[in-house]
């Protein structure tokens, strides 16, 4: 399904010429059907003054990329802003008429004084707050460039659908430039002092003005974003459990560490909680590179990016001791190469403890014979070797 996107820069400081609220006679406008559809990309130019505003509308990889950008002034300082809005669902049929869930309207063309004629879009519900309801408003089309309307070294990224092979070309502080500059164009303010803030700070195009700009994004800018969050993530490779290592991650390590070890969009911290009201502890999620949840962390201390990992729970099967041990092995698996005496159960499991390893192995209750409480503890000879484990947890104290 081809996306439909438009773009109307609405703004207080533009200076094209416009049509602004001059009366139009409606027999001087006729529909204006192009041959192909690419033919109405260009920029058009609606109202005056305060109201001015400018139509951006374009074509690329089977999108019409389109955004509405109004103007204000901020009233605790007094700042002129941008605000952005991306229209949706929006359509052209093959009689030029536009419609889409804000607006719509008809590309028309305009017969002037001189008898010539202007091309243009007719909007029948303006978003410029002077018009009032009844009335409509005419933008006149010029030439539109990209080099215009998007600022920066990777520009490309607003406009066109990035290619994994180009990303591939390229190093990570490029492919992290690019992904911010997308964000940087909307004025987005860094966290200051930070490698991004210097940078776009010496940029003249650059106007910090937004804390968030997610919202302001195009469908094209969306998905290039996670295009090269992709090609940026950390692929893991190493997936050994030892009694010191987990992977990458070793015993000693730090929250902090671990920021520095895999990129932040990896790591999502959740906060969980025991069985008393105070007993609250920082989960760090570990997710790879196809944005599956592989790994949880969990450091001794809450709120403490410095203190080290005491608890690694494993989610992946990938993850195996030398010994091929992993989830979805089983009882009679682990048998054959550890100790299996040190058992105990939970609400709805039974957890071996491998102290070679210091890890312990959960398996179902559903998965056990009938008696396997023999009223003074487990009966291992109720664990089927078939019983597989559902969890694994290292600890590291």
């Amino acid at each position: 399904m081809r996306i439909v996107i438009l773009l109307l820069f609405t703004s207080n400081f533009a200076f094209a010429q416009y049509w602004g609220g001059q009366e139009i006679n409606a027999s001087d406008l006729s529909p204006w059907v192009a041959k192909f559809e690419i033919e109405y990309a260009g920029s058009y130019h609606f109202g005056e003054s305060e109201s001015e505003s400018d139509l951006r509308l374009f074509f690329s990889d089977g999108c019409i990329i389109g955004q509405v950008l109004s103007g204000y002034w901020e009233e605790h300082t007094g700042t002129l802003k941008a605000n952005y809005i991306t229209l949706t669902h929006i359509a052209i049929d093959k009689n030029g008429k536009f419609t889409s869930d804000q607006h719509s309207g008809q590309f028309i063309k305009y017969k002037t004084e001189s008898g010539d004629y202007i091309k243009g879009l007719k909007i029948n519900n303006p978003w410029s707050s002077w018009i009032e309801n009844s009335e409509f408003e005419i933008g006149a089309r010029t030439e539109l460039k990209f080099e215009d309307i998007y600022s920066g070294k990777y520009r490309q990224a607003s406009f066109r659908k990035l290619h994994r092979e180009e990303l591939n070309q390229m190093g990570k502080d490029d492919l992290k430039l690019m992904r911010n500059e997308i964000f940087a164009r909307y004025g987005y303010i860094f966290k200051e002092g930070g490698d991004m803030d210097k940078y776009f700070k010496k940029q003249k195009w650059y106007r910090p003005e937004h804390e968030e700009v997610e919202q302001f994004l195009t469908e094209i800018e969306r998905y290039n974003v996670e295009l090269i969050k992709k090609s940026t993530a950390y692929t893991f490779d190493n997936f050994l459990i030892s009694e010191n290592r987990i992977g990458i991650f070793s015993k000693g390590m730090t929250i902090a560490e671990v920021y520095n070890t895999i990129p932040k969009e990896q790591i999502k911290k959740k906060v969980g909680s025991g069985e008393f009201a105070d007993d609250a502890y920082d989960d760090y999620e570990i997710y790879d590179s196809n944005g599956k949840k592989i790994l949880i962390l969990t450091p001794k201390q809450s709120g403490n990016t410095n203190s080290k990992i005491n608890r690694v729970s494993i989610l992946d099967n990938r993850f195996k001791t030398s010994e091929k041990i992993g989830l979805n092995s089983t009882f009679g698996d682990l048998a054959k190469y550890y100790p299996t005496d040190k058992i105990s159960p939970d609400m709805e499991h039974i957890v071996l403890d491998v102290d070679h390893i210091n890890a312990w192995f959960s398996i179902k209750k559903t998965e056990l014979q009938k008696g396997w409480w023999n009223g003074k503890g487990i009966d291992k000879s109720k664990i089927p070797n078939t019983a597989k484990f559902d969890g694994i947890t290292v600890w590291w104290k």
